[in-house]
């Protein structure tokens, strides 16, 4: 604070204006008064004392206002109260010997102040009996207020507890359940997996792979190797529209219907049974792209029917070729019927599968794999290139950062090369 030049007249006028407890002392003592205390301006923020310092001196607000507050200073600091003309600060550290104060004063608007020191206040107490009920009502007044508002902060505080133990307790169940949901997606996985083959069957003179990759915990992507009459093979590759355990649902029940159609019966009769048997169970706007295979190994013929899905892949000494087959997918509509092509794969030459997550797969620019990528892809990789190679291939043109779009399933039947005796 700093000391300011005040005419004991205008002073008095003020503290008569704004102060009724001083206006009503007798002139003698109000004269006393004045040579007594001091008179000091404070700009704003100057902070008059501080929470915890011992209190010499009461303060009477002549002019600004000044702010009373806890915990100055901290994420904790709450203002109590305001303080403007005609108001005592830091009478009560001088009520009770060695009180410190029981909160910070601020000044928030350029303040005029008188300041009384402890002796001449207690003095002016035992003379003026009056002053001191008059004090002591607005010291009882101030207790009632700040308790109220204590009271009223600590409902506050405890609906702010109550509500952050609501939400601690919602995101704890939240938590639970995305546990569980976890578990039981990791479950569907495990017997999801358990419906593909286990292995692939050792063919003489052949060479069998899958890969198989879903885009989430499940997913609607299937292959399956069916052992047929006469030595022959029957194989499926499928995709279900959508994602997750409703494709995953779909994908088992699909197979589950092909291995019961496959045994004995042309490919195109196979898909069109099963078409048939899907339809009245298939859940709205969902489907199935299936393709079915039936491969004599000794002779290396192979009949191919399609329900929509990505056409095979021919690699010869000639180049790769799509083999245009077609068909609708299964579960669309009933009595369909479907093409068949029969292709004999000479020793060397082999055929993939693939689903369309491969072919589908952007960049981030949002440029397609695309099949023409694909079927250069097969012609320059060496016959026993391993099938992850075709998703290290995808994965370098989509990038590294981006998410895998859809489930990618590929299958290859390579027929070896006869070795020379």
């Amino acid at each position: 604070m700093v000391s300011a030049q005040w005419e004991r007249p205008v002073v008095n006028d003020l503290l008569s204006e704004h102060v009724p407890l001083i206006a009503a002392l007798p002139a003698a003592e109000r004269a006393l008064l004045w040579d007594a205390a001091q008179v000091a301006s404070a700009p704003a923020g100057t902070t008059l004392f501080n929470e915890g310092d011992l209190g010499d001196c009461l303060l009477i607000v002549v002019e600004g206002e000044v702010e009373i507050v806890k915990a100055a200073g901290t994420p904790d600091e709450r203002l109590l109260a305001l303080r403007g003309p005609g108001d005592f600060i830091g009478e009560m550290s001088l009520l009770f010997p060695a009180h410190a104060r029981s909160a910070t004063a601020r000044v928030r608007q350029p303040a005029l102040l008188v300041e009384i020191g402890r002796t001449y206040f207690l003095e002016l107490l035992h003379r003026q009996p009056a002053l001191a009920i008059g004090i002591l009502r607005d010291v009882v007044v101030r207790l009632r207020d700040s308790d109220n508002a204590t009271i009223r902060d600590l409902h506050a505080r405890n609906q702010q507890l109550a509500q952050a133990l609501a939400d601690l307790r919602a995101a704890q169940q939240e938590l639970l359940q995305q546990q569980k949901v976890e578990q039981e997606l990791q479950t569907a996985r495990r017997i999801q997996e358990s419906l593909l083959p286990e292995t692939l069957p050792v063919v003489p003179g052949w060479n069998i792979a899958a890969h198989w990759e879903p885009a989430r915990a499940v997913g609607g992507d299937f292959y399956d190797v069916v052992t047929l009459p006469e030595g022959h093979w029957g194989i499926v590759i499928g995709d279900v529209t959508d994602k997750g355990v409703p494709a995953a649902l779909l994908m088992a029940m699909t197979r589950t219907v092909l291995r019961a159609t496959a045994g004995g019966l042309s490919p195109a009769t196979t898909l069109a049974r099963a078409n048939d048997l899907l339809l009245p169970d298939m859940p709205p706007r969902m489907f199935v792209t299936c393709q079915y295979l039936v491969l004599e190994p000794d002779t290396g013929q192979v009949t191919v029917a399609n329900a929509g899905h990505p056409l095979p892949l021919h690699r010869s000494t000639t180049g790769v070729r799509e083999l245009r087959v077609t068909g609708m997918p299964l579960g669309l509509l009933p009595g369909m019927t479907y093409e068949e092509l029969t292709l004999t794969v000479a020793p060397g030459e082999q055929l993939l599968l693939v689903s369309d997550g491969i072919i589908e797969a952007h960049d981030r620019h949002g440029e397609m794999f695309g099949v023409p990528r694909l079927r250069a892809l097969l012609a320059e990789l060496p016959d026993d290139a391993p099938l992850e190679a075709f998703c290290a291939a995808k994965t370098r043109f989509s990038g590294p950062e981006q998410e895998q779009e859809d489930d990618v399933t590929l299958f290859r039947l390579a027929r070896l090369e006869k070795q020379a005796i």
